[in-house]
């Protein structure tokens, strides 16, 4: 598994767990072919034990035991691939040792599975912004905004990549003053009233 060195990038931003939403998934008809019944199994699961593991993997987090807590999450995606919640937070844990390659792909399964849930784009987002790749980033940010507009962090996201990309628009300088008006955290108000500062 190779590791890409993040240790030089100022990271902000939640990667938020999932502590619930099993979801259910949807199995294919029976087959008498060996193969299609395989199939069948991997798709359809056993959310039950899934949820076990996951809930294990997330108290070994809250114990900030990374392995252990990888170890369940990954039991829980092969009880059930379908497991939205598991892949999220599997991808905040190779996030957390700076597998970002892993990460990427965790979170891009969590949003096939859980398109209804804005923490995976939102997570989505912060790898590929480490990773210098701030059209795509923009996009996870405001895909987790459409999802949820009153998260103060994904708006800050977007806002930190759009700078960063070197936007100068009438529509960022309306969301910088979003920002500096409304943000409850200083160091953002702050951050952004810098940033229209250096825009005037």
């Amino acid at each position: 598994m190779k590791q890409i060195s993040t240790n030089t990038v100022v990271r902000s931003g939640l990667l938020l767990l999932v502590a619930g939403g099993l979801l259910v998934s949807i199995g294919c008809s029976s087959s008498s072919n060996a193969s299609s019944r395989q199939v069948v199994v991997e798709l359809s699961g056993d959310p039950q034990a899934a949820q076990s593991s996951f809930e294990r993997g997330v108290q070994a987090v809250h114990l900030q035991d990374l392995e252990e807590a990888e170890k369940f999450f990954l039991l829980a995606i092969e009880s059930d691939p379908r497991h939205g919640p598991a892949h999220n937070n599997l991808g905040k844990i190779y996030y957390q040792q700076d597998w970002l390659q892993d990460a990427a792909i965790s979170f891009q399964r969590a949003i096939e599975f859980m398109p209804f849930r804005p923490e995976p784009a939102n997570n989505l987002g912060l790898v590929m912004e480490i990773g210098l790749r701030l059209d795509d980033a923009v996009k996870q940010y405001e895909a987790a905004i459409a999802l949820n507009p009153d998260d103060p962090d994904y708006l800050t996201n977007l806002v930190r990549a759009r700078v960063k990309r070197g936007d100068d628009d009438a529509r960022l300088r309306q969301q910088l003053w979003q920002i500096a008006d409304n943000d409850e955290r200083e160091v953002w108000v702050e951050w952004a009233r810098q940033q229209i500062d250096r825009l005037d």
